[in-house]
Formats: C-alpha cells, sequence, structure tokens
C-alpha cells in the first residue's frame, strides 16, 4: 500500500511538475516572440532610415548636377561615378586628349593618371587636338574600369565641346 501511494505521489509529482515546466516552456516562447517582434520591428525602423538616406542622397546627387553647362541636366564628371551603368550626358573641363592606335582617350575634370578623372574612349576614332579650355560633353552608358570611372559616347564621330564663356 505505500509503494502504491509512493507511486501515486511520484506520479502526480511528475505531472505537476511537467505542467510547470510546459507552463515555463510556453512562457519563454512567448517571451522569444515578443523579442522577435520587437526585433522585426526595429528591422523596419532601420530599413525606413535607409530608403529615406537613400532618397535624400539621390537627391542630393540630382542637386550637384550643374545648371551651367552647355547641355541641360548634363551630369558633372565629379559625379559620374554615382550614375555607374546608367545613360547620361556628362559634361566636365578637358585635361588630355591623347591618340593611340586604338582610339582616342579624352580625360575630363582631372589628367592621367589621376584615378578621380573621368575618360571618353573613341575607339578606332582620331580627332585633331581640342582647346586646352574647352568644356566637353558627351552621352552614353558610364561603367568603371580599373577604378576610373568611363564612358563609350554613343556618337563617336564627333566631341561636343565649348569654350569658356559658352
Amino acid at each position: 500500500m505505500r509503494f502504491r501511494k509512493l507511486g501515486l505521489f511520484i506520479c502526480i509529482s511528475l505531472l505537476l511538475t511537467s505542467t510547470a515546466c510546459g507552463t515555463k516552456s510556453e512562457s519563454k516562447k512567448s517571451l522569444s516572440v515578443e523579442t522577435r517582434a520587437e526585433q522585426y520591428q526595429k528591422r523596419e525602423e532601420e530599413s525606413a532610415n535607409d530608403r529615406i538616406t537613400f532618397q535624400y542622397n539621390e537627391i542630393n546627387h540630382l542637386s550637384k548636377t550643374r545648371p551651367d553647362w552647355p547641355v541641360a541636366n548634363a551630369v558633372s564628371w565629379s559625379e559620374a561615378d554615382a550614375y555607374i551603368g546608367t545613360s547620361q550626358t556628362v559634361c566636365g573641363p578637358l585635361r588630355s586628349m591623347r591618340g593611340t592606335e586604338y582610339g582616342t582617350f579624352v580625360n575630363l575634370g582631372r589628367d592621367y593618371p589621376n584615378p578621380e578623372r573621368f575618360t571618353l574612349v573613341y575607339w578606332d576614332t582620331w580627332f585633331d587636338q581640342l582647346p586646352s579650355n574647352a568644356i566637353v560633353c558627351a552621352t552614353g552608358e558610364i561603367s568603371l574600369y580599373e577604378g576610373v570611372t568611363q564612358m563609350f559616347p554613343y556618337d563617336n564621330s564627333t566631341i561636343p565641346y565649348w569654350t569658356q564663356g559658352y
């Protein structure tokens, strides 16, 4: 009889303990869900802040285009790296022109070998030297080659340029 009571006591104890454990584990789960919900909300807020920052930077880049370039809505050579992969009209002061056996390289803003320069690449096309005070504009897709922002102009038959005071 004592063993039966002892067995019954053990069963009841185990049952109460497992229920209590179940309650504890349920509270842990709900706490974990609340934590995940808070983390999700924080991620959403951070994401919204990133979107706002991106929109601000995008507007900032647009405001850095020079309204005084000879071509309307042209991007400055110094800002062209923000438009890699897009088709744009880029303008900038001529720094150098080099003809090689492959074509003509026109450097805007900074001279070769400075990696901050913007280079117009005209394959299989050669030009006479432009005036040193020329402002050059070209339209094409902006790309990056070995750390230098460049463009292969769509029209490689001419180099549109203006001299100071345009």
